[in-house]
């Protein structure tokens, strides 16, 4: 246990942190968040040592139940489990035993709110205020990367810029390891204008999260392929 008068903790434990939460790719730095946790623990757990740091992407329902069950228009054929929200631990077990049940032919009243879902005015208005957001960052991205050209000089070790390229679209550089490397800056997914993770050193998409290492091999979708390399 860790005592909650903030003293050390001893030999041996291990303290774990989480918070500031955002939507990947709509963050200004990510780096910065996770110092701000490293100043936090510091404060409130003195003398504790950073060993690890990471990010977890999440996908949450819109009305924050997960769900599971065949996907729709998949003709009872697929299945699917998806918006555990940071609770897959639990909701992975649940969604197990929900969809064999339901490919087995079992009663579980309780998986029922799981697969099924109804239309309300709240639903309906944050799905407009999502993609109204989908279609700000959009825009904004397209002009700011046509509006300001690549710098002559490569980034510094573990920085990545995005800017209009030679072909007058946006482009990604970025340098990972000594290496320099130019890619398109356009999502594969729905062509979303890619932002730099100078925590986790990859291409993030504001639109629909998708993601990429810094040479533009696909880390996470729903895009389904890589970013092409232009260097």
């Amino acid at each position: 246990t860790v005592p909650m008068d903030g003293s050390p903790v001893e030999a041996g434990e291990l303290l774990l942190v989480g918070g500031n939460g955002h939507k990947g790719g709509q963050f200004d730095s990510a780096r910065d968040a996770v110092e701000d946790l490293h100043a936090w623990t510091a404060a409130h757990f003195p003398g504790a040592e950073p060993t690890h740091a990471w990010s977890a992407q999440d996908y949450q329902a819109l009305d924050r139940v997960p769900y599971v069950g065949p996907m729709p228009r998949g003709g009872d054929h697929i299945y699917v489990a998806t918006g555990f929200d940071k609770w897959g631990m639990t909701n992975g077990v649940a969604a197990g035993l929900a969809l064999s049940a339901q490919i087995l032919g079992g009663q579980m009243p309780w998986a029922e709110t799981l697969k099924t879902r109804s239309t309300t005015a709240a639903g309906v208005g944050e799905a407009i205020a999502v993609n109204v957001d989908v279609a700000v960052n959009l825009a904004k991205d397209w002009v700011n990367a046509e509006l300001n050209a690549l710098p002559e000089e490569p980034p510094a070790e573990g920085e990545g810029v995005v800017g209009r390229g030679a072909n007058m679209k946006p482009e990604g550089v970025s340098t990972v390891d000594g290496l320099t490397c130019r890619v398109s800056a356009i999502c594969t997914h729905l062509g979303g204008v890619l932002r730099w993770n100078n925590a986790e050193r990859s291409w993030d998409c504001p639109l629909h999260g998708s993601r990429y290492d810094a040479r533009g091999a696909l880390l996470e979708g729903p895009a389904v392929t890589d970013l092409k390399v232009l260097e």
